[in-house]
């Protein structure tokens, strides 16, 4: 057990998973196996297996929380956030003064985007003396709304002060003390508290090995490529992919698309880059390379491949006519993308680089994005993201919607019916409402998109402009493009 929870932990899930099967296999009984076991086998994909075996844990022993909490974290993966509080409620039941329990339960609360509700979860929770680093951080992150950012304040930094606070949780105090600093005008001491944050994640990213790779993807996905593998996809217009550096307004676009009521969010879906992995799993400098993969370019294989991804897609909304997909990296697959689904409709996301770069560099994201935590680095991704784009708007055979995040939100009505028009839905005013919307947002711009428009982030790289030296070095002639630095839409 101890190996297998081991191997857990260094991120070894087909490890763990070996070893704890054959745990359970010598007992099928074993809370403890069923309750681990059943948490990596969610996270390996296999999500209705797992709950099925720390349900049987929880039925034979029904004060084991530990087993809720791996339940709850099972349907949180797959943005079935009110199941998961279903199952911390249930455990709750057993134990109402879990820490653990209620830490998490304030977190899905703010996963959701309830803000208020999370908020006032955490302080409640708090007052009442439960103590745990996620009601802590919950509160904080909501504090200076609510008039309490000192108090906000004293609670980050008095778990900074314990010797054995867990590294994750010590950079998310440390981005927590930088965003209250900044909210109350106190931009040197927030940028300082920042560049502790982002060097705690302690992120390894080559520049130069990134750019080879961007080299070889634009070499492999050439024009001729491209035309002969056309004709191999689905004609399906139903998927609609928002692409863009993170923080350029992919989340507001697609919130804005979604509260049609013929439309449906999809999120940020994995399925692209995992297809990508499969055809094209080191990127290949061969341009011959992918006209002999075997069947990974029969019509069969992408018929199969198209196939999959829209039967992912139904399982969001079956009787939506769009479904968004706004993974921003998919900007590294639009050529497979566009011979997949020659008519879906592509909609790129821009904003003024400054503001793109320092907004990523402020955030801890959930999924890992080891050029995030240094400004050099953003840089340098933000050229071979602006070289990438650049190809494509040469190369694809299909339209690209450019939306400019400053446009949008200064011209909100114009460019919404810019957005309906592209995917080709008609007008509905409740797109102008898209902060109305019960959707839910797994990005960080969950809380933003719960708010109506506003232009208060356009521009926020002035308060910082004398701490951003290395970045505008490093970004180089992108600097003097802003926000508009591709060509317009493309037909």
């Amino acid at each position: 057990m101890r190996a297998a929870l081991a191997r857990r932990q260094s991120g070894d899930l087909l490890g763990a998973a070996q070893s704890l099967r054959a745990l359970h296999e010598a007992d099928s009984e074993d809370v403890e196996v069923l309750t681990h076991l059943g948490a990596v086998e969610a996270k390996l994909g296999k999500a209705d297996h797992g709950r099925a075996l720390i349900e049987k844990a929880i039925g034979l022993e029904p004060m084991k929380l530990s087993a809720y909490f791996a339940l709850a974290l099972s349907y949180e993966s797959e943005g079935r956030f009110h199941a998961a509080l279903d199952a911390v409620d249930r455990g709750l039941r057993h134990n109402p003064s879990d820490s653990e329990l209620h830490g998490l339960k304030a977190e899905l609360w703010r996963m959701m985007g309830e803000d208020d509700v999370a908020f006032h979860y955490a302080r409640d929770a708090l007052v009442h003396g439960v103590e745990h680093f996620r009601l802590d951080h919950v509160y904080a992150l909501f504090s200076a709304r609510n008039g309490e950012s000192n108090e906000g304040l004293r609670r980050m930094q008095a778990r900074l002060d314990e010797s054995d606070l867990r590294p994750i949780r010590r950079t998310q105090a440390l981005f927590a003390i930088g965003d209250l600093l900044s909210r109350s005008g106190k931009y040197d001491e927030a940028f300082a508290w920042y560049e502790k944050a982002n060097e705690s994640v302690g992120a390894s990213f080559s520049p130069d090995d990134h750019a080879r790779s961007i080299g070889r993807l634009i070499q492999t996905w050439s024009p001729e490529k491209i035309k002969k593998l056309r004709g191999l996809g689905d004609p399906s217009s139903l998927p609609v992919f928002v692409v863009g550096m993170m923080r350029s307004g992919t989340t507001l676009v697609e919130r804005i698309i979604a509260s049609h009521p013929a439309a449906a969010p999809g999120g940020e879906l994995d399925e692209m880059n995992a297809l990508a992995l499969r055809i094209q799993p080191d990127l290949s400098p061969s341009i011959d390379g992918l006209q002999h993969t075997g069947p990974l370019h029969s019509k069969s294989f992408m018929h199969a491949s198209s196939q999959r991804y829209l039967e992912r897609l139904r399982t969001i909304a079956w009787t939506a006519e769009r479904i968004t997909d706004k993974m921003p990296a998919n900007f590294m697959h639009l050529g497979l993308i566009s011979v997949l689904f020659p008519n879906a409709r592509i909609i790129h996301c821009r904003r003024d680089p400054l503001d793109t770069c320092l907004s990523c560099y402020f955030n801890h994201f959930r999924s890992f994005h080891p050029y995030a935590y240094s400004l050099e680095h953003l840089g340098a991704f933000y050229r071979q993201y602006r070289r990438v784009m650049r190809h494509w708007e040469e190369t694809l055979p299909v339209e690209i919607l450019h939306v400019d995040y400053e446009d949008l939100v200064m011209d909100q009505d114009g460019q919404s019916r810019r957005l309906l028009e592209h995917v080709g839905l008609d007008w509905d005013d409740r797109c102008l409402e898209f902060h109305r919307s019960r959707h839910i947002s797994h990005t960080a711009s969950v809380s933003q998109v719960r708010q109506p428009m506003y232009a208060t982030a356009v521009g926020r790289h002035k308060r910082f402009d004398d701490r951003l030296g290395p970045l505008r070095t490093a970004l180089g002639d992108e600097t003097k493009s802003g926000s508009t630095c591709g060509s317009g839409p493309l037909a």
